[in-house]
């Protein structure tokens, strides 16, 4: 099975706003994420420790699936979260880009005022600290009336959202 998940939204680049793109990441039920490694979990309870976190720590692993946007393929942007919560990270740092997409809650957070991201210097994992137990993870939510963007769209095997 299959699962498509279609975007518009708008990038920004640098502080500079890029047109409006279509992107999308292809959810193959067989698809590769990256292993924790030892280094992974050493450099995550050292981030914790010396950034004094005593949220929720999530630990979200680098995919094979990548991100397209109009005529262009990212890779090494959609990381998948390693405990049994079905939500994928699309995180471009060089874009400024990050979305989380809850497919149980069929909820897209823009993660906006909520947690942080820290990624690894391999690239391969991203940490996601969540500073308040009572905060989502999510953060505010692509259907919230503060985005001024309407709801997404999920179907059995996509979702689609506008973020201008």
């Amino acid at each position: 099975m299959r699962i498509i998940i279609t975007v518009l939204t708008l990038l920004t680049c640098h502080g500079v706003a890029c047109a409006e793109h279509r992107c999308s990441i292809t959810f193959p039920s067989d698809f590769q994420t990256e292993s924790v490694t030892l280094a992974h979990t050493r450099w995550t309870e050292s981030l914790v420790t010396n950034l004094g976190h005593d949220g929720e720590t999530y630990l979200f692993m680098l995919t094979d699936m990548p991100l397209e946007i109009g005529d262009s393929t990212l890779s090494g942007c959609v990381y998948s979260r390693m405990d049994s919560i079905p939500q994928f990270l699309v995180y471009s740092p060089a874009d400024l880009y990050k979305v989380i997409i809850d497919r149980e809650e069929a909820k897209i957070g823009s993660m906006g005022g909520a947690p942080s991201l820290h990624a690894h210097p391999d690239g391969k994992m991203v940490v996601c600290l969540k500073p308040k137990r009572s905060q989502s993870i999510l953060g505010v939510v692509l259907s919230d009336p503060k985005t001024g963007m309407p709801a997404p769209v999920f179907g059995d095997s996509t979702v689609s959202w506008t973020w201008h």
